[in-house]
């Protein structure tokens, strides 16, 4: 059999399993479980479980039990749209991934009727009016609030390096912009350098980078390249302050790579992260809830994993708030109609932030890695000035 026609196969069966369908309201979800990005997938997907858990001891949806079905999209977009065409067979209402840009956009190539998609990451910019969505602040609010830690910390010298993918291509365009706001001008992109992210060494790059004598490294690759860009930091002797995506925040990924991490390793995090923004009422009841899920399953509340936890959330409240015959139609209109709505990444309004992500440029903080406890810790307010 080959590959098509067993993924074909196995997602027809979860779609159709009678005794799934009498007894739980399905929800599809495309995640890269294998290849390159299985590091995001896998958190994604364990956040979504917790969710699960959390969601089904509360009444599920008006009673019925919830029920996230997993699909590999391996890290590789035309699986993806392999598996996106499958799950519009059965005409859901909703769906949840992909993690990735590039699957992302894959994906919302199909939707133009529906189902609504919610991409799980903040990289991917959807259609204004599209039955697509994309989760955290966009990438036009975490980018400003990065650069602006870094120059309110007196970091003005800055260094970038990016992957050739689609990420780094979107988060390149941003970053660009960034540099030549006003507030910006005391800044200096001492060098910009590139690589495929299939490379094997990157150390030509960060020779190149730790000879323009960088005070601040921002970084533009996850995974593998990741990795790679902290082994030619060390072997090159380049440590400064290096700033990345949440992508690359993986516990279990860092604590195996002590030995290669810089002094200050940096990324942006999001609203529950900030205690004194988030004091009494929704905000604290929407954290504290993300946490004891993640606890109840013996495990610990990641930025990766609010991710997918708000995006689920918004959907089941969604479709508790319509029933579980709701269409897609109906839910973009429930969606594009709601406001002062209590997430963990911040408080979403859809009806004034049209986006399709809808959270305030300013709803991102700056955490830092502590490898001695394995976990982060916030280094600034909401929108990226220094505590």
């Amino acid at each position: 059999m080959t590959m098509k026609r067993s993924l074909a196969l196995v997602v027809l069966l979860a779609l159709s399993s009678p005794a799934l369908a009498q007894t739980t309201y399905p929800i599809n979800v495309i995640l890269p479980l294998t290849g390159p990005s299985a590091f995001v997938g896998g958190l994604q997907q364990e956040s979504l479980r917790a969710f699960e858990t959390q969601a089904n001891r509360n009444g599920g949806l008006r009673g019925m039990p919830i029920h996230f079905i997993f699909l590999d999209d391996q890290s590789n977009p035309q699986v993806a749209v392999q598996l996106a065409n499958q799950v519009k067979e059965s005409h859901p209402a909703v769906m949840l991934g992909s993690s990735i840009v590039a699957m992302c956009a894959a994906i919302a190539a199909l939707m133009t009727d529906g189902p609504i998609q919610y991409c799980l990451s903040p990289g991917y910019f959807p259609t204004v009016g599209s039955y697509t969505y994309a989760s955290s602040p966009s990438l036009d609010g975490i980018t400003p609030a990065q650069f602006r830690f870094l120059r309110l910390r007196g970091l003005t010298r800055i260094a970038v390096i990016g992957a050739t993918d689609a990420s780094a291509q979107a988060a390149e365009r941003i970053t660009l912009k960034t540099f030549a706001l006003p507030e910006n001008a005391s800044l200096k992109n001492v060098a910009y350098e590139h690589f495929n992210a299939s490379d094997i060494s990157v150390a030509a790059q960060i020779g190149h980078i730790k000879a323009a004598d960088p005070q601040a490294l921002v970084v533009y690759a996850s995974g593998p390249a990741f990795l790679n860009i902290l082994r030619a930091m060390r072997d090159t002797g380049l440590d400064v302050p290096l700033l990345t995506s949440t992508a690359n925040l993986v516990p279990s990924v860092l604590d195996q790579n002590k030995a290669i991490l810089p002094t200050a390793l940096l990324f942006n995090g999001y609203a529950y992260e900030d205690g004194s923004y988030l004091g009494k009422g929704p905000l604290l009841d929407a954290a504290n809830e993300f946490e004891a899920a993640y606890k109840a399953i013996g495990s610990h509340a990641s930025p990766l994993g609010a991710l997918a936890w708000d995006p689920a959330k918004l959907l089941l409240s969604a479709l508790r708030s319509i029933g579980p015959n709701a269409t897609a139609a109906q839910v973009r209109d429930w969606l594009s109609n709601l406001t002062n709505f209590a997430g963990v990444m911040g408080v979403y309004d859809f009806k004034h932030i049209t986006d399709q992500h809808g959270l305030p440029h300013e709803d991102v903080v700056i955490i830092q890695w502590d490898p001695k406890k394995s976990d982060t810790f916030p280094v600034s307010k909401l929108g990226g000035a220094p505590f």
